[in-house]
């Protein structure tokens, strides 16, 4: 009985190992390509609070798609401050190592 549990322990902390790793490189990839697209300026900070990732998987289970919801603030010229929100979407596609952006809205 203590080694199922060990075993079910083990396999709780890799996997939530796992997603962190996935988590930490979606939401790099996401301020990436924000600065990119949006031609932001290099340096550009995001917060918690400005980057919200949600995961869902296909029926099948086998694919896990992450949906990046970004806002950015930014002022215009009579000085108002104006909040845009962005969604991008990343998938891993079949036999890849690395998540790829499918989308930018």
């Amino acid at each position: 009985m203590k080694k199922i549990l060990i075993i079910l322990a083990a396999i709780v902390a890799f996997s939530c190992a796992d997603e962190k790793k996935d988590m930490d490189s979606i939401r790099k990839m996401a301020k990436e390509d924000a600065i990119e697209k949006l031609g932001l300026p290099e340096g550009t900070k995001f917060d918690e609070s400005t980057m919200e990732i949600s995961e869902t998987e296909s029926i099948e289970g086998a694919t896990k798609t992450y949906i990046v919801k970004v806002n950015v603030k930014s002022q215009n010229a009579a000085g108002e401050e104006m909040i845009e929100s962005h969604t991008m979407t990343y998938k891993k596609p079949e036999g890849a190592k690395e998540y790829e952006l499918q989308s930018f809205e």
